[in-house]
């Protein structure tokens, strides 16, 4: 039986209650967005259930197939953004984001974050004012009040909806479309998260219109009605999946289906779960659920306690995959992601072995260490191959080739120059500092000095205007000395030190290196 009890009944529906209530509660968070910023800024954007279209209009604007066609292959990214549009983040460089994303026609993208924290706060704050001048305003002028009157609240009104604070994909879309105007994103509907996670993460997928389309997802379509079923967050329950395990992700993948020029597919971004529950009856329902058995020691192929709810997400995400096909015309899907699993892990023979044709691709090290050293070996700023394409390239065959599942390295190859030029004050030569030699520091270069402060100076001016709302008034919303020291220990400080000698790269860009594929977009075999 699936239920029990009546209690369990009673469970079932509560979650399913909270989880509807999260989804109207996003879809209202998107049109109030869409409210403050209209469509001047990124585009029309369609507030859906299953998931926000930024540019909604961008593929009817500039999608023509035989442009599309012109280059005969379309470039397909993943990129972990690391908190994209967080405070830990608060310093990340959009434009130079969008100058890597942009290499590429479509980015599965993970680690996407909703306005959370202070920033929701803020924003709470500011719309409970704006709305209340807003009625005030509305009454004075029914009751004639004068203009100056009304000039001083209309005054506040404007500077209100300035302050509105923009979730980080929406400062990153701009920056894709001073490069490209046809960049667009479609974003999950829904946050995902553990149930103990203090924050909960969207996905999405940036795509290029010139070269992209997005177009009717089956599966979408047929679970999750709606006018353009372009993507959606699967349900992994009894109607379609054969048995209810959406509990058990920490992050269900967004699914997605686009076109360039004669190529359709399907794109799954993941974000796969990192810390294992703590939870005993949750990590004997992971493992009942994707392996059959009660403890992770009877899995084998040395999947241990730090992996086995990792490859157990992978494994549901597989079966989901292999019922796409089953069931549907699609035939060329591709999973992308941050897997949090290495490539050398014995258990993905195992794995992938029950999805015939499916590879596992990308070897090297796709995760940015912090520190120069690890056990007193040079870590070249990489530590862990967690990135990721899974596809069956025969099936797919015009993204075939073991030399096309390429890692984009911004911290060695010739963007790492335009990273360094901007941020970069450390000198060359380490010193060691007392009796530590286990953490060399090292004096600003020549120019270090002027950069910094000259990088500060021009920050202070950007938010030096920016306003919140404390007790029904509206008063600055920054400590300029206290976001000065912010900024100078997240970005420069942290360079004078061994440990933490590449966490800039982290703090602007990510903490992961994105990775790519070409694929033919001439012909399709499905």
């Amino acid at each position: 039986m699936l239920f029990r009890n009546k209690t369990s009944i009673l469970l079932f529906w509560m979650a399913l209650s909270l989880s509807v209530f999260a989804e109207k509660e996003e879809k209202a968070g998107c049109r109030e967005l869409r409210s403050f910023i209209g469509s001047k800024e990124v585009g029309d954007i369609d507030c859906y259930d299953q998931y926000h279209h930024f540019n909604a209009h961008a593929a009817s604007t500039y999608y023509r197939k035989y442009q599309s066609l012109k280059s005969k292959k379309i470039k397909i990214g993943s990129f972990n953004l690391y908190n994209l549009g967080s405070t830990r983040t608060e310093f990340k460089d959009h434009a130079l984001v969008a100058s890597i994303m942009n290499q590429w026609d479509i980015v599965a993208a993970q680690e996407i974050l909703p306005v959370i924290g202070v920033d929701f706060k803020h924003n709470t704050a500011v719309t409970d004012l704006h709305r209340e001048l807003k009625l005030q305003y509305a009454e004075m002028v029914s009751n004639g009040a004068s203009y100056s009157e009304r000039a001083r609240i209309k005054e506040k009104i404007q500077l209100l909806e300035k302050q509105y604070h923009k979730p980080g994909y929406i400062p990153l879309l701009k920056e894709l479309q001073k490069l490209d105007p046809s960049w667009a994103l479609i974003l999950s509907g829904d946050e995902e998260g553990t149930e103990k996670s203090t924050v909960h993460e969207l996905a999405g997928f940036f795509y290029r219109a010139t070269k992209v389309e997005p177009i009717e997802n089956e599966y979408c379509d047929k679970y999750f009605k709606g006018s353009k079923a372009y993507a959606c967050t699967p349900m992994f329950a009894k109607e379609f999946y054969g048995r209810d395990v959406h509990q058990l992700f920490a992050r269900r993948p967004l699914v997605g289906s686009f076109r360039s020029g004669n190529f359709d597919f399907t794109l799954l971004s993941a974000h796969i779960i990192h810390n294992t529950p703590g939870d005993e009856s949750k990590r004997k329902e992971i493992l009942e659920s994707a392996f059959g058995v009660d403890d992770f020691t009877k899995i084998g192929y040395g999947v241990g306690k730090k992996t086995f709810a990792r490859f157990a997400e992978v494994r549901h995400i597989m079966n989901f995959i292999s019922l796409l096909k089953k069931n549907y015309k699609e035939q060329d899907v591709i999973l992308a992601g941050d897997f949090n699993l290495q490539m050398d892990e014995r258990y993905w023979k195992v794995l992938l072995g029950d999805y015939p044709g499916m590879e596992l691709k990308i070897e090297g090290k796709t995760s940015i260490a912090r520190g120069r050293l690890s056990s007193g070996r040079l870590t070249n700023g990489v530590k862990n191959n967690y990135d990721h394409f899974i596809i069956d390239d025969k099936q797919t065959a015009g993204c075939a080739g073991e030399s096309n599942y390429k890692i984009y390295d911004f911290l060695h190859n010739s963007f790492s120059k335009i990273i360094d030029r901007k941020y970069l004050v450390r000198s060359t030569t380490p010193y060691q500092d007392g009796d530590n030699t286990r953490n060399l520091k090292y004096e600003y270069s020549t120019d270090g000095v002027k950069k910094q402060d000259n990088f500060v100076e021009r920050y202070i001016r950007q938010i030096d205007d920016k306003f919140t709302v404390s007790r029904g008034e509206i008063v600055k919303r920054y400590d300029l000395k206290e976001k000065t020291e912010d900024l100078l220990r997240t970005l420069f400080k942290p360079q004078l030190e061994d440990r933490t000698y590449y966490r800039f790269y982290r703090e602007v860009i990510s903490d992961h290196l994105p990775i790519y594929m070409s694929c033919s977009n001439t012909s399709d075999n499905d």
